[in-house]
């Protein structure tokens, strides 16, 4: 049984590319992700309190940001350490 909290382990991929420094103007080929599996997968961190999505617009665009919160930075930290220790082993 994996101790990690299911929502982070099964997102940490999505809250690594998050957690890079902003990117100026999205990228299709830095997401492996589907667009609506994403969506998805940050609404789960949105609820858990791990990300603010902010939707707005430029110009005409629809524009997506999404944030991680101290808690989800947090979270993820305690994710990496854990699984810096498993690996160890």
């Amino acid at each position: 049984m994996c101790p990690l909290r299911p929502n982070i382990r099964r997102k940490a991929n999505c809250m690594t590319r998050a957690s890079r420094a902003p990117v100026s103007s999205p990228d299709d080929d830095l997401v492996f992700t589907p667009r609506g599996d994403l969506s998805s997968h940050l609404s789960k961190l949105e609820q858990a309190g791990y990300v603010e999505i902010e939707k707005t617009f430029r110009g005409k665009i629809p524009l997506t940001i999404c944030r991680l919160t101290a808690a989800g930075r947090s979270a993820f930290e305690r994710y990496r350490e854990t699984r810096k220790k498993a690996l160890a082993v």
